[in-house]
């Protein structure tokens, strides 16, 4: 069992970002009812795992779940408004509803009732469950542990097909494609909310893969170790060829963007496989020289286009600054385009990325 996230996240619901202006009362995902209800449940949890009672316990959790998802599901389609922390309050909440099916996983094993644990363990890793360490000591999941279904679903944490699409309203079926790699805090529903208002203003397809797990870093990150690259390699390739199978992509349309570590992929992948993406926008990213030296002659002949957006009070602008200067004199079509900030993107996504966006053809 894991029962703490759930604790601590449901005493008073201080945990979430407040969505209201100072003064004024904080919002909730959960209505008045609904809190109370939670807070008498989690009790009856904890009571039952003391006495080991673990039908009661499953019980209780499964009456929870639904609550928790409701919450999440408002939050997310904004009927709860938290304005710029809303990407926060969306992951509070899936490990929030995480937590809870990865004990209803364990009491279900611990019952013999095995194909259902395996569901919800399946469910919550979906809802981002990433604690592999606990699972490999939890004893209350020793029941299943030997079975396949258990062992394919540790060993597809590595790798995993989950992406999230996003098209405006009434964009067209030849419109481009932007897929979007989050940076290592974020996650593919983060970054579709983080980029739509710029898919809405330049009607183009969004789509947000998760990156592949790295049991270094123990979350879903694009690792740039070599197994970890493979991973994320593959996980772009697989992405894109489901996207093929939705809708008609234009080679010419499709975009590879991507912030920090997920920028470094981007342009890698790009200038790596230029017969699959030639256009690709690398966002504060590290840019390695003397790798991608090895791909330059093939990148030019296929006609790569690379842009660097970088902050300017950045430390590591200058990376993109020397990238810059060794993709033109290979002659490989590259612009940097600087923005006033560090790090972390502007919070107007759309200048900058429009005109990143606007260099590679869109």
């Amino acid at each position: 069992m894991k029962t703490a996230v759930a604790i601590v996240l449901l005493c008073g619901f201080a945990a979430f970002p407040a969505a209201a202006q100072e003064g004024e009362q904080q919002k909730s995902p959960f209505t008045p009812e609904e809190g109370k209800m939670l807070g008498e449940l989690e009790q009856a949890i904890r009571q039952a795992f003391d006495f080991k009672k673990h039908d009661e316990a499953l019980a209780a959790l499964q009456k929870q779940a639904p609550i928790f998802e409701a919450g999440l599901a408002r939050v997310e389609k904004g009927e709860v408004d938290y304005g710029e922390q809303k990407p926060m309050a969306i992951a509070q909440l899936r490990e929030m509803t995480a937590g809870n099916y990865y004990n209803q996983a364990c009491c279900l094993s611990l019952l013999g009732r095995k194909e259902e644990a395996i569901k919800a363990l399946s469910r919550a890793m979906e809802l981002g469950w990433l604690d592999v360490d606990h699972m490999k000591v939890d004893k209350d999941l020793d029941p299943i542990r030997d079975s396949p279904e258990y062992k394919a679903l540790i060993d597809g944490l590595n790798y995993n097909d989950v992406f999230e699409t996003y098209a405006p309203e009434g964009v067209a079926e030849t419109a481009a494609v932007v897929l979007v790699l989050h940076p290592d805090e974020s996650n593919e529903k983060a970054t579709i909310e983080r980029f739509k208002p710029l898919a809405d203003a330049m009607k183009f397809v969004l789509v947000a893969p998760r990156a592949p797990y790295t049991m270094a870093a123990e979350r879903f990150a694009w690792g740039r170790k070599s197994d970890d690259e493979d991973a994320a390699l593959k996980k772009i390739s697989a992405t894109i060829d489901a996207v093929k199978g939705q809708r008609t992509v234009d080679p010419a349309k499709l975009v590879l963007l991507g912030a920090r570590r997920g920028g470094y992929f981007a342009v890698l992948f790009a200038l790596s496989k230029p017969e699959t993406v030639r256009l690709a926008i690398t966002a504060n990213a590290f840019w390695n020289k003397y790798y991608f030296a090895d791909f330059m002659e093939k990148a030019k002949a296929a006609g790569v286009k690379v842009c660097f957006v970088h902050g300017k009070q950045d430390p590591f602008f200058g990376k993109s600054e020397d990238g810059l200067k060794q993709l033109t004199a290979a002659g490989v079509a590259s612009k940097l385009v600087p923005y006033d900030g560090g790090s972390k993107l502007p919070d107007d996504l759309i200048p900058v990325m429009k005109e990143a966006l606007t260099f590679l053809g869109l």
